[in-house]
Order: structure tokens, then C-alpha cells, then sequence
């Protein structure tokens, strides 16, 4: 069915995104800058990703309550948001405000992370099929 396959699809991207922050821990900013980059690019590319396919999957999913799905579209669209930042905002190395820019962008997107993960939480805990 689509939501399978769109589940499987969002998985494989999570691994991504989970490769992608392992690689950031592995990789300091200060002596390989350019491979921190890549990695830390690829946690919001692979989760954004992530997030629209398990915004679907909830929403045609009966397991979960819709607002949910609500809940993961809503986080799909601060990581678009976010990732429209990392490819268009002026580069961090440029000036001084775009240093400052992107790195409140980067907390405030890590913020909405850990809240989404929270919020998903409740979903699957109220959840009776799941547990």
C-alpha cells in the first residue's frame, strides 16, 4: 500500500538524517569544516523528508488521532523553512549578522525537533494498537 511504502521511504531517510548527526558529532567545525557541513545539511535534507512522508502516512493512517498528522505537517514545513535557510540565506562565513542569523536559525530548529519528538510522543503512548 502507499502508506507502507511511504513509511519505508520516511525510514530510510530517517537512517539518513541519524547518519547525518553522527557524522556532525564526528566531524568537528574547526578542523573539517566542509565535511561538519555536509553532514549537518544532510540531518534537515533526509528529516525533511522524513516529516513529509509521515505527515501522509499519519494523516490516512487510523491509528493516530489527525492532529498528529497536523503536528508532523506543521514540523515538515519549519524543516523546509529551515533548509530554504541553509541553501538561500547568505553564508554564515560572510558577515557577521549572517553568522548570527543562521545559527539562531539552527538552535530554534533543533528546538522544534526535540518539541515535535515530545509531541509525537503523546500520539504514540495514547496509541492502544501500538502498545
Amino acid at each position: 500500500s502507499l502508506n507502507f511504502k511511504l513509511s519505508i521511504l520516511g525510514t530510510l531517510f530517517a537512517f539518513g538524517g541519524s547518519i547525518g548527526l553522527i557524522g556532525t558529532a564526528l566531524t568537528p567545525a574547526d578542523l573539517v569544516l566542509d565535511m561538519h557541513v555536509f553532514f549537518a545539511n544532510g540531518i534537515f535534507q533526509c528529516f525533511m523528508i522524513t516529516a513529509l512522508c509521515y505527515t501522509i502516512v499519519i494523516s490516512r493512517s487510523n491509528v493516530f488521532e489527525k492532529k498528529y498528522a497536523l503536528g508532523y505537517g506543521i514540523f515538515f514545513i519549519l524543516i523546509a523553512l529551515y533548509v530554504g535557510v541553509l541553501e538561500w540565506a547568505p553564508p554564515p562565513r560572510s558577515s557577521q549578522p549572517a553568522l548570527v542569523f543562521q545559527v539562531i536559525t539552527q538552535k530554534l530548529i533543533v528546538l522544534t525537533f526535540c518539541l515535535a519528538n515530545v509531541y509525537q510522543t503523546f500520539g504514540v503512548s495514547k496509541s492502544k494498537i501500538l502498545l
